[in-house]
């Protein structure tokens, strides 16, 4: 099995489905590599191994129950577990093909049938900054275009197919186009992407091109309640229930009460009982009506910003990716910013995108207009 090898449990055969719940990983709810699934001894759930590393770079609780969790109490290869996974059985991902069999067999029946998907998609274009299904991750991935930097590696090259454009590693990638997931740590080459493109996934508000970019555990503001909300993803309990369906329009996702929510993005409001779902959230962001070349004063930095509206250069990133909470549109350098609302201080080179404006804006009740 490969390192990242992940598997969406809606492939699985229906009688391997029961319990499935206590074998999925808690932070991307897909069946984790048996090789290398953890399962944590103090909460008793089980991880992928880049998942896990991942998450306690920023949380010492777990996801799901919210016990402290470490390293240390990390058990690395449970036996039962391990025995349970890799005689699940699954079926091809692939539409077209009617292989059933067990996990174990899954990568060499992989090898041996599917070692290129989708080759015929070389002539399929990509519009910049927009979102793309590949068959190989569960998020969408947005396109960056060529990129200057040389720091990201194409994770195809993790896949049985390794990458097509024969990346092995890092700092191989300067001027190659790269799609990015701005969810999780995972990028993808235009080789890679065009082999694995998922043409048949179907459009959605929620979760394609059109979504909003939200990032894990980080505030967003709506128009219909006073509190900030926290982007908890999508969830696996069904307990809660979008509150958009009490508003004048309904809920935006169709929800008219609980135990319909399971794998909805959630965002929550930590004060109080109130819940939005992600179609919800993209219709009642809250977005403030800057006007062009005045200037905004927020807590994050010394002088008022000018409002430049949007960018056609990408000479430039927005320095919110320096502070505490990051840049809320997960710009991490330069040559990504094009298209991008920008919010500039000529005295000291500071710059910030649309999406940490509004952050830093609502979040400091004392902001100042000039």
């Amino acid at each position: 099995m490969t390192e990242d090898c992940y598997l969406d449990p809606d492939y699985l055969e229906e009688s391997s489905k029961t319990n499935i719940e206590d074998y999925i990983c808690c932070i991307c709810e897909s069946i984790p590599n048996p090789e290398t699934a953890l399962e944590e001894e103090n909460c008793g759930h089980l991880f992928c191994q880049n998942c896990l590393n991942n998450w306690l770079k920023k949380s010492k609780n777990c996801p799901f129950c919210k016990e402290i969790i470490s390293k240390r109490s990390v058990k690395d290869k449970n036996k039962i577990v391990y025995r349970h996974l890799i005689n699940l059985i699954i079926l091809c991902p692939e539409k077209s093909c009617d292989w059933k069999g067990s996990l174990k067999d899954y990568e060499d029946h992989l090898m041996k049938k599917h070692s290129k998907v989708n080759v015929s998609q070389d002539s399929q274009e990509f519009e910049l900054y927009k979102y793309y299904k590949a068959t190989c991750h569960e998020h969408p991935l947005k396109y960056l275009d060529t990129t200057m930097d040389n720091g990201w590696g194409c994770d195809g090259r993790k896949l049985p197919s390794k990458c097509f454009s024969g990346l092995t590693g890092f700092r191989q990638s300067k001027d190659i186009k790269r799609f990015r997931c701005m969810q999780c740590d995972y990028d993808l080459c235009e080789k890679c992407m065009k082999n694995y493109y998922d043409k048949n996934y179907p459009i959605k508000n929620d979760n394609s091109n059109n979504r909003g970019l939200y990032l894990l555990n980080k505030q967003y503001y709506s128009q219909v309640h006073k509190h900030s909300l926290i982007f908890i993803d999508k969830t696996k309990d069904n307990g809660w229930g979008c509150d958009g369906r009490k508003l004048e329009k309904k809920c935006f996702s169709g929800i008219t009460g609980f135990k319909q929510s399971y794998g909805i993005p959630r965002f929550r409001c930590p004060m109080c009982d109130f819940d939005l779902c992600e179609n919800c959230m993209n219709n009642y962001k809250c977005k403030n009506n800057y006007e062009l070349n005045k200037s905004y004063k927020v807590s994050a930095h010394k002088h008022p910003l000018l409002f430049l509206g949007l960018t056609k250069d990408s000479g430039w990133a927005c320095d919110g990716r320096k502070l505490k909470d990051k840049c809320l549109s997960g710009i991490t350098d330069f040559k990504q910013t094009k298209g991008f609302e920008r919010f500039r201080c000529d005295q000291c080179d500071f710059d910030l995108c649309r999406n940490c404006m509004d952050y830093y804006y609502f979040h400091d009740q004392n902001c100042i207009i000039f």
